[in-house]
């Protein structure tokens, strides 16, 4: 399956059984990251998963290179979703893949022209969390367990453009051992 010489590229849907069929071919990928896993786990069962460029990446000899959380959780929440697949690649260009940084709910925000992302954003998916799980859940550091997806984030600050009011009061408090996320999330 997708095994080739020349590298090929389409767009496919992804079936849960096609993402198990190759995810058999997964060897010799890096280790699953429970909390990226979560969080594409998250953005398909909210919908929130398109079509975007990023490709699924398949050695000449069939080996899936890149791609490995998006059908892990296809497979995990049976979903299906569309897809770039680039297939035909060398083995060593897997060296290069993901070396970028990775967009968050702060560089989104600010491509939209929000001010203090970084507080803007740890706020608001803090309130998110505790919404939907617990204060607890909005202030542990185990985001595997409580994945709140960039869309979410966004969409809540252009729902609710207050939150943008309530980072500059939080910012505002004195330092008494609590984060500016939480200060902005008891506020």
């Amino acid at each position: 399956m997708f095994i080739s010489d020349t590298i090929k590229s389409e767009v496919i849907t992804v079936t849960p059984r096609l993402a198990k069929q190759l995810l058999e071919q997964n060897t010799g990928n890096r280790k699953i990251s429970k909390t990226n896993l979560a969080r594409v786990k998250t953005a398909m069962e909210r919908n929130e998963w398109v079509l975007n460029g990023e490709a699924i990446k398949i050695a000449k000899d069939g080996r899936i290179l890149d791609g490995q959380h998006r059908l892990h959780a296809s497979v995990e929440t049976d979903t299906t979703f569309d897809t770039l697949i680039v297939y035909g690649l060398d083995d060593d260009t897997q060296e290069s893949m993901d070396a970028g940084k990775s967009r968050t709910a702060s560089d989104a925000l600010a491509i939209r022209g929000y001010k203090s992302t970084h507080s803007l954003a740890a706020i608001t998916t803090a309130i998110i969390k505790a919404e939907q799980w617990s204060i607890k859940a909005a202030v542990t550091t185990a985001s595997s367990f409580y994945a709140v997806t960039t869309k979410q984030v966004v969409d809540r600050v252009e729902r609710e453009p207050a939150l943008t009011d309530l980072v500059r009061t939080a910012v505002k408090f004195p330092k008494v051992g609590l984060s500016g996320k939480t200060a902005g999330l008891l506020y």
